[in-house]
Order: C-alpha cells, then sequence, then structure tokens
C-alpha cells in the first residue's frame, strides 16, 4: 500500500525505520504500468522477507523532486537509512534475484549439501575455496559485498570439500550457465583490482538478452562499449548468435555485446536514441561512456553488410579507439521573434554556446523520460519566464533547451551529462567551462544565479 507521505522530511522518519523495503517510484507512463504488475508479483513472492512500497511521483511531485529521482519508473532498496537503485532487469525474476542477494549475508557459507543448489541458482555464481582463517578470503569477501546486487558469492571452508567438486584449495571459481561454464582465477589474490576485473569480464555471456525493460546499463560501469543488436524475429536472433559466437568471445574483456528480445519494435525509443533507423534489421551499434549511469554516451553505428570479417573490423576499430562516432542531431530549428528560448542541436551548438560575448543558460532535457517527469514540468514555464525577463532587459544573455534524445554532444563539448534535466551556464569571455547550477528551480533563484555573473563581469570591467 502506498504511504502518504508530504514531504522529505516525512520520508526519510519513515523509511530510516524500515530494515529491508523496496519502493518503486513511478508515473503514469508505459514502462511504469508494464513494470507494476511485475513489481507486484515479486512482491508477493517475499512479503515474508520484506516490505514494500510504492510512491506515484505524479501525486507526490515535491518528495520525488527532492529525492533527485528523475527517471520512472524506478526501484530503490531501503535497508536501515542506506539505500540501493536496483538497475537489472525489469522481470520478476530479476527482481526477486536482487532482493535474494540484498536480504542475506554474503558471501554465502556453503557446505556439501548446499553447494550444488546454489551454484545453480544464478546465471553467474561466484564461489572462492579457502580455509579458515586464510587471509586471502578477506579480498574476496570485500569483493562479495560491492558485488553484492548483481552477482551471487559463496564461500567454502569446509575441510576436503573442494576436493570433492574438482577445485583447489584457495582459489576462486566463476561458474556460469554460459559457454564455457567456469573460469578459474589464476593472479594474485590479495590484488583486489584484478580479482574484481576478472569477476566483470567473466560474469557476462557472449550474448547477453536486453528489452525494451532493461538495457544492460550497469554494463556502463565497467567504461567499456556496449554493443546492441536489434532483430525482428526469433530466425534474425538465431542467425545473429551463430554470427556474433566466435566474434565475441575473440574480444571478450573488451566489449560486450547484447540481442534484444525478438522484437525490436518494442525498443524503437532506443533505437532512435542510438541513432538507428527504425524497421530495418538486423542493426548493430555501440555506445560507451566514462560517466556511469550517463546519458550522453558516445555512439558507433555499424553500415556494413553483416558478415564476420567487417563486423571484426568494426568492433576491432571500436576497441583500438579508431572509430568514428556517430553525432545526432535534430534539423536546424527556424525561429521566429516570438521564440524567446533559444532552440539548441548539435549542429548550431559551438555557434551558440561558445559565443564569447554571451553568457549562455542552458536546461539539457531529455524527451523520453519527459513524459510525467516532475523536474520537465515544474521547469518548463519557469524556464520561459526567465527569457522572457532577460530578453527584455540584456542582449548579452541566451536562454536556451537543448534535447538529448535527438542531438549528442559534439566531440569538443568537454563535459557528460548524467542527469536530465542538468541546468548549466556558459559565462560570457574565452573561459566556456560550465558551471552547473544546482540551487533551488524557481524564477527569482535562477535570477540571481545569472546576476552574480553578470555582477562579477562588471567588477571586472570597473576595475580594467
Amino acid at each position: 500500500m502506498q504511504p502518504k507521505l508530504g514531504s522529505i522530511d516525512k520520508f526519510q522518519d519513515f523509511i530510516f525505520s524500515e530494515e529491508n523495503m523496496l519502493v518503486e517510484f513511478y508515473d503514469q507512463n508505459e514502462l511504469s504500468e508494464k513494470l507494476t504488475p511485475r513489481y507486484d508479483e515479486a512482491a508477493s513472492i517475499l512479503k515474508h522477507k520484506s516490505r514494500f512500497a510504492q510512491i506515484n511521483c505524479d501525486e507526490q511531485t515535491t518528495l520525488c523532486y527532492d529525492l533527485g529521482i528523475n527517471r520512472y519508473p524506478t526501484l530503490i532498496l531501503f535497508q536501515n537509512g542506506n539505500f540501493t537503485e536496483y538497475k537489472g532487469e525489469r522481470s520478476v525474476e530479476g527482481i526477486v534475484s536482487f532482493m535474494t542477494k540484498m536480504l542475506r549475508e554474503t558471501p554465502v557459507k556453503l557446505t556439501e549439501s548446499t553447494f550444488d543448489d546454489f551454484k545453480k541458482e544464478d546465471n553467474v555464481v561466484v564461489i572462492g575455496f579457502f580455509p579458515d582463517g586464510d587471509e586471502k578470503a578477506q579480498v574476496f569477501r570485500q569483493i562479495a559485498e560491492e558485488f553484492k546486487p548483481n552477482i551471487s558469492f559463496g564461500l567454502v571452508n569446509e575441510e576436503g570439500l573442494p576436493e570433492k567438486k574438482g577445485e583447489k584449495v584457495g582459489s576462486v571459481v566463476v561458474y556460469t550457465s554460459f559457454e564455457p561454464y567456469r573460469f578459474v582465477y589464476s593472479d594474485d589474490l590479495n590484488d583486489k583490482k584484478s580479482l574484481a576485473k576478472f569477476i566483470e569480464n567473466t560474469s557476462t555471456s557472449f550474448l547477453e538478452e536486453f528489452s525494451s525493460y532493461y538495457y544492460g546499463d550497469e554494463l556502463l560501469r565497467n567504461k567499456k562499449p556496449v554493443g546492441y543488436i536489434f532483430v525482428e524475429s526469433e530466425k534474425q536472433k538465431m542467425e545473429m548468435a551463430r554470427l556474433f559466437k566466435d566474434v565475441v568471445k575473440k574480444y571478450r574483456g573488451e566489449v560486450f555485446i547484447l540481442i534484444n528480445d525478438y522484437d525490436a519494435n518494442t525498443s524503437k525509443s532506443f533505437v532512435e536514441s542510438l541513432g538507428l533507423p527504425v524497421g530495418i534489421y538486423p542493426s548493430l551499434a555501440f555506445q560507451e561512456s566514462e560517466i556511469q549511469y550517463t546519458r550522453t554516451k558516445t555512439k558507433y553505428i555499424y553500415k556494413g553488410k553483416f558478415e564476420q570479417k567487417p563486423i571484426d573490423e568494426f568492433i576491432k576499430s571500436i576497441v583500438d579507439k579508431t572509430a568514428v562516432p556517430f553525432l545526432k542531431s535534430a534539423p536546424l530549428p527556424t525561429e521566429g521573434p516570438a521564440d524567446l528560448v533559444k532552440i539548441i542541436v548539435n549542429k548550431n551548438y559551438n555557434d551558440i554556446v561558445l559565443d564569447k560575448s554571451k553568457h549562455v543558460f542552458v536546461i539539457f532535457d531529455y524527451t523520453l523520460i519527459r513524459i510525467g517527469s516532475v523536474h520537465c514540468k515544474i521547469l518548463k514555464p519557469v524556464w520561459q519566464n526567465l527569457a522572457e525577463d532577460f530578453s527584455n532587459r540584456l542582449s548579452n544573455v541566451v536562454i536556451a533547451k537543448m534535447d538529448g534524445t535527438e542531438n549528442d554532444l559534439p566531440l569538443n563539448a568537454g563535459f557528460e551529462l548524467v542527469n536530465y534535466p542538468t541546468l548549466s551556464l556558459f559565462p560570457a569571455g574565452s573561459d566556456k567551462t560550465p558551471v552547473e547550477y544546482n540551487g533551488e528551480r524557481d524564477l527569482n533563484s535562477l535570477k540571481k544565479f545569472i546576476n552574480s555573473f553578470l555582477n562579477s563581469e562588471k567588477e571586472e570591467h570597473d576595475e580594467i
């Protein structure tokens, strides 16, 4: 049952008293409608292990705004004041698997009677074989805690059990449901970074599935290119699986590649966001980012034949950093005198933003999350009023907006966008480094922010 919470203070009082509570933040959009029944079913399965709540962000606008929830639906697990966002597959099985991991100690201590069932409980499990008191197990325990939301970790310290299972004492093994089914770590067990990288590289199948509910966003935390293959039938999917199998094995650890679940038309908006044409399948695009969960990712589109050699060459060029990125741009706008908010697209970005004679204040928006977005609903009239105010008084201030769905930042932008909407001011002068605005988003506060730059400019001029 949805809690009746009118402020962030009441929410914190409520949620910090909960040992385990998974909260769904939703609004009236298609993705929320699809997730809610799955969330309800998962809650029913886990009702004796955790509490669940749903918050309608169309009704609890201020609460969701203050919490910084900027995409819907969002699932967050609160545990005694700590919180973890669920970023996995939006399915009953995915939610239950996540909660199962988060509600138990990790690593799970295994015995001869529990080993085999644990090994088969997930597509990927990691098991360490360490005797009691082994100091090398400390690094393993630390990594198990860090990977807890995504991977199941087990620990065997029962004497004689490693040998019975064909493993060596003092080893770490990744067991998977995909080929080659077993990976043994062979480097220094005290090297935390090396062990973590090994687990990351071996815990993704050679061709993982994605859907309109799950795009593998968490893979981008590895700062490696993620490729997406779009197909429109089961037959086409099988053909692509055969074609990519050897290529993906060749580049394991350097790229991740996913394939959609049968019908690319269910992922139309995602296809468009990658810069691919809708309705022409199979198709392939990669994206990568230096910042986890940013939406301004570098994209690469494959335009060749679906044959092994050209695909291999395309992926190699991405790995070698020689591929030419694809930059999306909406058509140049046709603006009239009444259009006070300047429209920025990729093609005119440098002309507007890098104009040294102007202070340019930009709202970076994203239409894919605009439906039901409380942030954008609040800001739209405020932004228009801000433009009206400065257009009547000053010619060196530009109020602008850029739609991140239809446009990529130019390669020379020098920054990435993590959240939408993001408000950034590019000061007049030779240094156009953006200053992100993080204050209150009412008209007076935004005016004060701009005026602080104008006052600074005036003081510098007076000194000269």
